[in-house]
């Protein structure tokens, strides 16, 4: 048996998860759905080694190889958002810079999550970020450092 807990960002769960498993091959020996507190269980079909496929709206799918040796193995999977944060860096002066700036993205918790070098216009892109409040920060040579929260709601399909 493999089972365990599907979450997005920090520990929240995600219900309604299409959970696969898989030979190496491809083909198909389990399958089952998230609960609404995110737990999930399937059947492996014996020892040895797998591969675990989450998927859910809203979400970039996850897999993962797994390794069964015959007792029940507790797997939990962490699923990125398919949201994500668009922006352009600029002076007070509304310029964009004459070089790149590094937009560098913290969670709730303070731990970096993504880092992007803005392009010639000063625009940057940072994909794959979970529901949930973020803090962008910009710096740039001859700048001080720039920080504002901002809210990364969920996206949809």
């Amino acid at each position: 048996m493999v089972g365990g807990r599907v979450r997005g960002a920090g520990e929240s769960p995600v219900a309604g998860t299409a959970v696969i498993l898989t030979m190496l091959g491809g083909r198909q020996v389990g399958r089952s759905f998230g609960h609404a507190d995110g737990s999930y269980a399937l059947d492996a079909p014996g020892i040895g080694s797998y591969i675990l496929i989450a998927s859910a709206d809203g979400y970039e799918p996850r897999a993962a190889t797994l390794v069964v040796e015959g007792e029940p193995l507790s797997y939990d999977i962490v699923l990125g958002s398919s949201s994500g944060l668009v922006g352009m860096v600029h002076s007070a002066e509304h310029r964009a810079p004459d070089f790149a700036a590094a937009v560098i993205v913290t969670d709730a918790r303070g731990e970096v999550v993504a880092s992007e070098q803005t392009d010639a216009l000063g625009v940057f892109n940072v994909p794959g970020l979970v529901p949930g409040t973020a803090t962008p920060a910009v710096t740039a040579p001859g700048y001080r450092p720039y920080a504002e929260p901002v809210e990364i709601e969920l996206a949809h399909h």
